[in-house]
């Protein structure tokens, strides 16, 4: 078995009670069998009943919550099982997260969600988004697609590309330049034609020094911020219906709240207090968006799906952007390092296990006419 793995995966370690947020709270925490066994066998030593922490809905074993959190988790942000027990013991989707892995046949992609903000701290720290690439004795799958998703690896190796390596470009126009090579290799693959030197023939014309430059200066001529205040403001009805039992540090609260009561011209005065403040993180965004396109790009079994995928990403980002604005604005222009994470990580977490909020994201950048270029560069939000 091949694998892909970020260069910092194997250096991420859990901060426990250290974190500013807790992954032991605001969501469902399944228990596999296993590990339900165990704590039956060790309820004497855990000092509570099985029976009384562990409940069973729809099929699954899931950990009781009081007022959202896991029955478990102490009042200093400690696990009682760890605590009482040992690491050992901790079900598979405690020990796991926040490590993710993908199987493509023989191959294994491996990350860390941003949900987690010891992650999104290893992300800002890092100087390059790198990978390790290596194999292991574990077996691979047949797996029907594999000319496929090799396609589709290229394809989004260039977008990563581009994301890093054109350091004298704006964000915008990388984000332009990925989606003009992914309408490239749309086309081909439309056409069947998974013509791998074709697809390198054709993007060797198009991202040269002179093109990527005209592109950057036709597109800082663009005026679109009146289109993009009008997006954000629909964007709060989202927020609202969506994810209401959000946490304060989450930002969710503000954002609706600014959105509700901001004019447009107020909007461009906290806009432009709040692009000094975030230069600081332009080394930031690059590598969120290179991240992002590793994690979420591939589309299988239909590669017309990672032009949704790179949507969605821009409309994670915009969002992210947009709350952080709002907050900083509630603040009276004071955004700390911590809050801008907090941020990043609420958003991540909300996308990433909030179906009602996809489907309402999806429905409502369709009713405001996003899912296009133009909509792409406008969440581009910087």
């Amino acid at each position: 078995m091949h694998y892909i793995s970020v260069d910092f995966f194997k250096d991420f370690e859990c901060v426990a009670d250290s974190c500013p947020s807790t992954c032991c709270a605001g969501w469902t925490i399944t228990i596999d069998e296993a590990t339900r066994k165990k704590m039956v066998d060790k309820e004497d030593i855990l000092g509570i009943p099985a029976r009384e922490w562990l409940i069973e809905k729809d099929g699954r074993v899931m950990a009781k919550l009081n007022n959202g959190r896991c029955c478990m988790l102490n009042d200093k942000n400690l696990c009682e099982v760890v605590l009482k027990l040992g690491p050992e013991y901790l079900s598979h989707t405690c020990t796991v997260y926040p490590r993710i892995i993908r199987k493509y046949g023989d191959v294994q992609e491996i990350y860390l969600t941003l949900s987690c903000p010891e992650v999104i701290k290893k992300l800002m720290s890092c100087s390059y988004v790198d990978f390790d690439f290596g194999e292991d004795d574990l077996p691979g799958e047949n797996f029907e697609h594999k000319e496929l998703y090799l396609f589709e690896s290229i394809v989004r190796n260039e977008l990563m590309a581009v994301m890093q390596g054109h350091l004298e470009l704006s964000l915008v126009t990388r984000v332009f330049a990925c989606y003009q090579i992914l309408e490239i290799a749309l086309k081909l693959y439309n056409n069947n034609c998974l013509d791998f030197e074709e697809f390198d023939r054709v993007i060797s014309l198009y991202c040269n020094e002179s093109n990527l430059s005209a592109y950057e200066s036709q597109l800082q001529s663009m005026q679109m911020e009146e289109q993009r205040y009008t997006f954000l403001k629909s964007l709060k009805n989202v927020l609202k219906t969506s994810d209401s039992s959000a946490p304060k540090e989450s930002g969710y609260e503000k954002f609706v709240s600014y959105f509700e009561k901001t004019d447009y011209q107020t909007y461009l005065s906290d806009l432009g207090h709040f692009r000094e403040r975030m230069k600081e993180y332009g080394d930031f965004w690059p590598k969120y968006w290179t991240y992002r396109i590793f994690s979420e790009f591939i589309s299988l079994p239909d590669f017309n799906g990672a032009r949704t995928n790179l949507l969605y990403i821009a409309a994670e980002f915009c969002l992210i952007q947009a709350i952080a604005l709002a907050n900083y604005a509630d603040n009276q222009g004071v955004l700390t390092e911590e809050e801008y994470i907090l941020i990043i990580s609420y958003l991540s977490r909300t996308m990433e296990h909030n179906k009602s909020f996809h489907t309402n994201l999806a429905k409502n950048m369709e009713e405001q006419g996003v899912v296009n270029l133009a909509g792409l560069l406008l969440m581009t939000f910087v």
